[in-house]
């Protein structure tokens, strides 16, 4: 079909059919990721400026986060409000990130600055076995990393100390260190709790 005609409501009931056939999690995040890899690519191209799926958050993300979450549910996390100040806008980052592109916590934890290719919109993710691939980053996702490396990130950094930050990894806690896989999960049932979705 005419990829400028597909809106977000189809590529939303596309998902729901997939489900509805009884897909695995895992199965309906490959094919998700694979639609919005390819609308990503008709627009660096030039082929169209439509992109429905910039802001579809992926249903799922593994590692002991919840199995499945609805589109509905990760709107409702992504669109809450975060507290102002660097902390806030790393969180809005990572959930972005996680719910937005489908990143795992695990993935989230080990993306280093330059992984980051801001001319491409891409980011370079490393899974297990230290296996490489590359993400598309748009959007919501690609807005909320921006403001994190612009007002969170510098102010993320040990307090009473000379002690630099860490120079290599994206997301740090609040003393300036690589963030943890099971901060991710904290912060996620944090969210997730304050606009009534249970991630235990």
């Amino acid at each position: 079909g005419d990829p400028d005609r597909i809106s977000r409501d189809d590529v939303t009931a596309f998902v729901q059919r997939v489900r509805d056939l009884g897909y695995a999690p895992s199965s309906i995040e490959r094919k998700v990721a694979s639609v919005k890899s390819f609308h990503k690519f008709l627009v660096r191209e030039g082929i169209t400026e439509n992109h429905p799926t910039a802001r579809l958050p992926l249903p799922k993300v593994p590692e002991r986060l919840p199995d499945v979450i609805s589109i509905e549910q990760a709107e409702r996390l992504l669109s809450q409000p975060f507290p102002p100040g660097p902390v806030g806008y790393r969180d809005r980052a990572i959930l972005e990130m996680l719910y937005g592109c489908g990143l795992r916590a695990g993935e989230i934890v080990s993306v280093d600055i330059t992984d980051v290719d801001r001319e491409t919109e891409f980011i370079r993710v490393y899974g297990k076995g230290d296996k490489e691939r590359e993400v598309p980053v748009g959007g919501a996702a690609l807005g909320a990393l921006d403001e994190y490396l612009a007002h969170g990130r510098p102010f993320l950094r040990p307090r009473g100390t000379t002690r630099p930050p860490d120079p290599s990894a994206l997301f740090l806690n609040v003393r300036g260190r690589r963030l943890t896989r099971q901060s991710v999960f904290v912060l996620v049932r944090r969210y997730g709790e304050c606009v009534g979705i249970d991630v235990h």
